[in-house]
C-alpha cells in the first residue's frame, strides 16, 4: 500500500476500501455533544448536529464509527425526531479543508437508504454547502431505498456535506458510507 500525503492528511491508496484514513470521531461515539460528534484532541469533523445531544443510532450499535469503517454492510439508523434514539435531524461533515483542499472536490457519494420503499417513510436528503454553510443550488438528493450509492452533484465550491430531514414522524435513514473523489472515508 502506498501512502499519498495531501493537505497534511494521510490517504491510503489500496483496493476498494481506499480512502482518507483519519480519526474522524472518538471511538465508540454514540451521542452528539454540544452539536458535534466528539473528537478528543482535535476539531470535530461532524458539526452542527441537531439536536445538539442527538443519539446517533436507533439500532443501539452505540457507535457512529459504523458509518466510517470502510464497509458497506454496517450502518447507523436515523429516525428524525420520532424517537429518542437515532434522533438526528441534521449533521454536517466538514470537507474543506479537513479532508480535501478547496476547489478539489470532484465527486461526493453517500451509500445509504430510506428504511423502506413504503411511501409512509420519508427519506433524508443530502446536499452540499458552501463555506458560509449556505446550500448550493442543484446539489440536493433524496436518500431513497434500496441501499445504493447516491451521487451528490458537485456544483460551485462545496465545503460541507449536510444530511438532514424535516421534523415529523416516519423519517428514516440507514447511513453506511461516504465517498469523496472516489475514496471511501475511513475512521481509524
Amino acid at each position: 500500500m502506498s501512502i499519498i500525503y495531501i493537505n497534511t492528511y494521510q490517504f491510503a491508496a489500496a483496493v476498494e476500501a481506499a480512502g482518507p484514513v483519519q480519526n474522524f470521531m472518538d471511538d465508540g461515539a454514540d451521542d452528539a455533544v454540544n452539536g458535534v460528534i466528539p473528537l478528543t484532541g482535535g476539531n470535530p469533523f461532524w458539526i452542527d448536529v441537531v439536536p445538539a445531544n442527538a443519539d446517533l443510532d436507533y439500532s443501539g450499535s452505540n457507535t457512529f464509527n459504523r458509518v466510517m469503517d470502510g464497509s458497506l454492510s454496517t450502518s447507523v439508523f436515523w429516525t428524525g425526531d420520532q424517537y429518542s434514539q437515532g434522533n438526528v435531524l441534521r449533521a454536517r461533515l466538514e470537507l474543506v479543508p479537513r479532508i480535501i483542499s478547496a476547489g478539489e472536490i470532484s465527486t461526493v457519494r453517500i451509500y445509504g437508504r430510506n428504511f423502506s420503499t413504503n411511501p409512509t417513510y420519508i427519506p433524508y436528503d443530502a446536499q452540499l454547502l458552501d463555506s458560509s454553510k449556505t446550500a448550493i443550488s442543484g446539489t440536493s438528493v433524496s436518500l431513497v431505498a434500496p441501499a445504493q450509492w447516491h451521487d451528490i452533484p458537485v456544483l460551485g465550491d462545496p465545503y460541507y456535506l449536510e444530511i438532514s430531514c424535516t421534523a415529523g414522524s416516519n423519517r428514516r435513514l440507514n447511513l453506511y458510507a461516504i465517498e469523496v473523489n472516489g475514496s471511501i472515508l475511513i475512521d481509524t
